[in-house]
Order: structure tokens, then sequence, then C-alpha cells
């Protein structure tokens, strides 16, 4: 098997066509107990700043709102092409950490992982209970 960052699988690492979609719910974490848990993401690419847009996040962190908003500043990986953005900072228990996509369909699944953040791996989805706001 490929190792999940390898330039073969860049066209399924996308961070911004993995959230094209709107709002992805957490699915499933292998982080039991995760003080910080993203419950939900919605990405908005026409927020200012006009280059990425923002991502709100729904959030247990509790020393901070139930929502964070930050700027979304998705990077190329090493060896990958320019137009795939593979990685990006996401705010975790107080601090950024690099998150990586590692899978994403471009319409419902996206997996990410988090390698400093106890090698975090998270698999969101998108769908009909996920229009955008929670019910």
């Amino acid at each position: 098997p490929l190792d999940e960052r390898h330039n073969l699988l860049q066209k399924y690492q996308d961070f911004p066509k993995g959230l094209l979609y709107g709002t992805l719910q957490l699915v499933y974490s292998s982080l039991e107990d995760d003080p910080s848990r993203i419950c939900m993401f919605t990405y908005r690419p026409n927020e200012n700043p006009p280059e990425h847009g923002k991502l709100h996040m729904l959030t247990t962190f509790t020393s901070q709102k139930d929502f964070i908003v930050q700027e979304f500043h998705p990077k190329t990986a090493d060896g990958h092409k320019k137009a795939y953005k593979a990685h990006a900072e996401i705010y975790r228990n107080g601090t950024f950490h690099d998150t990586w996509v590692i899978f994403t369909d471009r319409k419902r699944c996206t997996v990410l992982r988090t390698p400093g953040y106890h090698d975090l791996c998270e698999l969101f989805t998108a769908g009909a209970r996920t229009s955008g706001s929670m019910k």
C-alpha cells in the first residue's frame, strides 16, 4: 500500500474540494476523550479573506466559544501539484496543529489526520442532515 501522503494520491487529498459542499459533521474520531473535538465544519469560501475563505467550527473546547471561526490557509504538500492543497493548520485544544486530508471523495466524505495532536484520525461526512444548520 502507498503511504497516506504519497503524491499518487494527491487528487484525493484536496482540502478545498473536500470542504466545498458546505457542512461536514464528525462521524468517527480515533481519540475517544478528545477535549477539543471538532463536531462540525462549515466552509465559507467567499468570506474574507477572499483567497480561501473561512472555516466555522463547532467544537467542544471549553475555554472558547462554541463556534470558532478561523481563516483558512490550505497548503500544497511537498511533491504535490500546486493545484492540490493537502494540509492546513487547524485550532485544537488551544494551539494550531498541522492537519492533513488523507482522503476526500469530493462529495460526502473527508478523512483528516492530525499527527501532532495524538496522531488523531477523523472521518467527516456531508449529507441531507448536514445542510448547514444543526436541528
